[in-house]
């Protein structure tokens, strides 16, 4: 596996013992792709998965931790979890009240009635989640919440179809919960369950976010959230591209980095036409040439990655060729 990621340039010869930074980086679907043999590649996807334990659920977009089957708990270890969440009380079904004990899994509850719900193991989540979904700026503060709890709560009201865009700036007063990883979790819950606003929540992270690359990563995970993408109205595509390129800037770096985003993860979006080659790849290249960026190292790169996705390769070169009429050497 770190042969393979070497090969894809994730890792250098001399780190081989470090994984990528970004894990979301990895092209996993693209890999597994290459090998036909269906055990072979289940051992190595099972291998990406013991590396990068953290994984997203399908039924409500929830990270999860595959090592130990619960929330994903980042600057703490199984162990620890498995000894928190040991001992849990026992939660009612508030359509029919049928007494459930959860022994593993995201939070989201499927009961025999037909019933869908959200298990909420943590007391302070309850408490943070009420103080949300009620609007009341005190009480958000009063809780004191630590960065898993700010997840399951933000999880939880989104799951329930409440608005949490107006209690992010309230909860990340608190210089402790003012990290990347918080950042990038709760973009991720809000691209992949599709029940707030988008836009709202992408400018207040864009304020707090590092100039040009990494905005990037932001991008790739909006495209990845096909189920938000596919079912609701709360995501546009084309106007949180235009957001991440105003802040981002115009390094040949950060733009490689959207078009890599929009190749390797957004191929269902793609698929279902909610964004399409020549939109996604014009807005890249007019904001390049709009900053005097448009140079034959960005469309390069363009090229090179187009190469290494699923993409069809002739539809890109015809539009990177009628952007370098000009530039014969290019050509």
């Amino acid at each position: 596996w770190r042969t393979i990621l070497a090969a894809f340039g994730l890792i250098g010869e001399a780190a081989k013992t470090d994984p990528p930074t970004h894990p979301e980086q990895v092209p996993l679907k693209e890999i597994l792709g290459l090998v036909q043999d269906p055990e072979r590649r289940l051992i190595l996807q099972l291998a990406a998965v013991r590396m990068y334990p953290r994984i997203i659920t399908y039924c409500c977009g929830a990270t999860m931790c595959f090592a130990c089957k619960l929330a994903w708990h980042r600057g703490k270890t199984c162990a620890e979890v498995r000894k928190q969440e040991a001992g849990k009380d026992v939660q009612f079904c508030p359509q029919c009240g049928v007494a459930t004990v959860k022994s593993e899994g995201c939070n989201h509850m499927v009961c025999v009635c037909g019933k869908h719900w959200q298990w909420q193991a943590n007391p302070k989540v309850r408490q943070l989640y009420q103080a949300i979904v009620q609007k009341r700026a005190e009480a958000i503060r009063e809780v004191q919440a630590n960065e898993s709890t700010v997840v399951e709560a933000l999880q939880t009201v989104a799951w329930d179809g409440y608005n949490y865009w107006e209690a992010l700036p309230i909860l990340l007063e608190d210089s402790q919960l003012q990290t990347m990883g918080l950042y990038q979790e709760i973009w991720r819950i809000t691209v992949g369950m599709g029940r707030c606003d988008a836009m709202p929540v992408l400018a207040m992270l864009l304020d707090r976010w590092p100039a040009d690359r990494d905005a990037a990563s932001l991008w790739a995970l909006a495209v990845a959230g096909h189920r938000a993408v596919s079912n609701s109205n709360t995501i546009d595509l084309a106007a949180i591209l235009q957001a991440i390129l105003r802040h981002g800037g115009h390094g040949t770096l950060f733009l490689g980095e959207v078009w890599r985003g929009f190749a390797q993860r957004g191929s269902r979006v793609r698929k279902e036409k909610r964004a399409d080659i020549p939109t996604v790849l014009g807005a890249i290249l007019d904001h390049a040439a709009a900053n005097g960026a448009c140079g034959s190292a960005l469309l390069g790169e363009i090229l090179s990655v187009t190469r290494s996705s699923d993409m069809g390769f002739l539809p890109v070169l015809r539009l990177v060729l009628a952007r370098t009429t000009s530039d014969t050497a290019f050509v």
